[in-house]
């Protein structure tokens, strides 16, 4: 089941666009949730507060295996959701293309609204 559901959520993955980050750069990098998905594909770490657990000072140590959120961040035209360092992608999400993205994610089975879940603040 979680090969089945991961296929499902990487399909939603190719629907965001790419964009290069500055490199080193974690400056969007917050508390970060994940789906239980996404967290077979890493090793766990302890949430550690207003940074994500991945971010060093060198950059995303699991940029391959980010979360859905990570992937949207920069690429939607929201305020919320754009680039500090203004990078970004050709083609912007309007911000119904991201919502439609993060609710089509969210309603896998293995994939817990993580709004709801907290256990990955843990």
């Amino acid at each position: 089941m979680v090969n089945t559901v991961l296929l499902q959520i990487q399909k939603q993955y190719e629907r965001i666009p790419s964009f290069q980050c500055r490199e080193g750069c974690t400056d969007c990098c917050g508390p970060v949730p994940f789906t239980v998905v996404e967290l077979s594909q890493i090793e766990a770490r302890p949430f550690t507060g207003l940074r994500c657990q991945y971010a060093s000072s060198h950059g995303c140590t699991i940029y391959k295996h980010r979360p859905l959120m990570c992937r949207l961040f920069g690429t939607v035209d929201t305020p919320q959701l754009r680039c500090w360092h203004g990078k970004r992608p050709d083609v912007m999400l309007s911000a119904i293309q991201g919502s439609t993205i993060m609710r089509h994610y969210l309603k896998h089975p293995m994939g817990q609204d993580p709004l709801q879940d907290q256990s990955w603040m843990k």
